[in-house]
This record gives structure tokens, sequence and C-alpha cells, in this order.
């Protein structure tokens, strides 16, 4: 993949993993602010309390609500959630948008396994309307099955077919010394490039129809 096959530079990339990192912005960090209780509201889409938990702003509470929540929220507020990610790139790139009098979240980016984050399109629900026709699904419940199914070994290589934003390619990553993934979407591979950054992973990522783009070759997984 191109550097500019990312939605951010790849200096953006660095910038905004320590922005997610100083903040814990992680799935334990999320939990180990809101508690057991909050925390078990929020996967059933329940925010009450998890904006109740979050009015002070520091970083790791503006992006839970920005990016867990789904608020609009402060300029001033999420420019330091986000630093040093400059703001006009994190716009640019569209991770976020202006909405109102604030900044909403303009893509998932979505705390993921120990401490993992995931970059997608916004699901169905977060805003009303006809989905693009190139639009990247996040992590759902069908990742979660093929995850628990594929075989975990040790191997050389692995091919990750469809890959979307990356999250079959994550999990991949833990155990095959190379993974190579294939998307007929040019806007799920900007996705995975960039999940894959965020992640400090190096994918091969190859434009084209399931195995089109990797005729002739053979992979351990």
């Amino acid at each position: 993949m191109h550097e500019h096959e990312m939605l951010l530079s790849p200096a953006g990339v660095e910038q905004l993993r320590t922005a997610l990192s100083e903040a814990d912005f992680t799935a334990r960090g999320i939990a180990a602010r809101l508690g057991e209780e909050v925390t078990a509201a929020v996967a059933r889409h329940d925010y009450r309390a998890a904006l109740r938990a979050t009015t002070d702003r520091d970083p790791l509470a503006t992006l839970i609500r920005l990016f867990v929540c789904g608020q609009t929220e402060p300029e001033a507020a999420v420019a330091a959630a986000l630093a040093p990610l400059p703001l006009a790139e994190a716009l640019a790139a569209g991770l976020v948008e202006r909405h109102a009098d604030g900044l909403r979240q303009a893509v998932d980016l979505e705390p993921y396994g120990e401490s993992w984050w995931v970059v997608s399109d916004l699901p169905a629900t977060a805003r009303p309307g006809p989905l693009a026709r190139d639009h990247v699904l996040g992590v759902g419940g069908a990742s979660h099955t093929l995850v628990g199914a594929t075989l975990r070994r040790p191997v050389g290589t692995a091919l990750d077919l469809g890959t979307g934003c990356g999250v079959q390619a994550l999990h991949l990553s833990t155990h095959a010394a190379a993974v190579t993934a294939t998307d007929v979407s040019a806007r799920a591979l900007r996705f995975a490039a960039t999940t894959a950054a965020l992640n400090g992973y190096l994918w091969e990522l190859l434009k084209g129809d399931l195995l089109a783009p990797v005729a002739g070759r053979r992979f351990d997984l």
C-alpha cells in the first residue's frame, strides 16, 4: 500500500496512536473509567450513564463521548483529545466533521481486543439514510464468528479475503509472519491500511476480487 492510501499521513497515524494511547482509549481503559455496569449498558447502546460519567471532558472522556457515544463535542475538547494530531488533519482525513456547534465522529474508531483500534465507516444506526455503496463495515457478529472459527497456529503466510476494515488481518498478525489481504473496494483498503498502521502492522494490501490479486500464489492459511 502507498502512503496516500491511508486515511492519514504516516506521521498523522503515529500522532493519533500517541493520542489514543496516552488517553488510554482502549477497551480496558474505557471499562476502568466507566465501571462494569456502565460499560455493560454501553454495549447495549444505552449511553446515559456513560455521558454522566464523562462530563469533565478530559481526553479519555471526550474520546468516549465522541467515538463510543456518538456525541457532538466542543472543538477545543476534541482538539485536546486528538493532540498531537492536528485538528486540521483529523478533519481533512474525515475522522471528525463539523456538526451543529462542535465536532462529531465521521468514522468509527473502535477500541478492540486488548490494545487494538479498528477504523471503519459508521454503523447504519449512527446516521439516517441509505448506506454508501462502498460502505466499510466495522466489527460485527460475523467478524466474531470467523475470529473464533479460525485455527490459531504459527504460519509463515496468511491470506484475508475481502478484508474490509482489517479485523481478521489483525488477528492473523498475531500468528502469521506475513499477512496479505485483498478487497475489491479501494475505500476498504484505505481503512485496512489505517487499521494496520495504527496498530503497528504492515500488511500486503491488494485491490481485486477475492483470489484474483493473488492468482498462482500459495498461502499457509
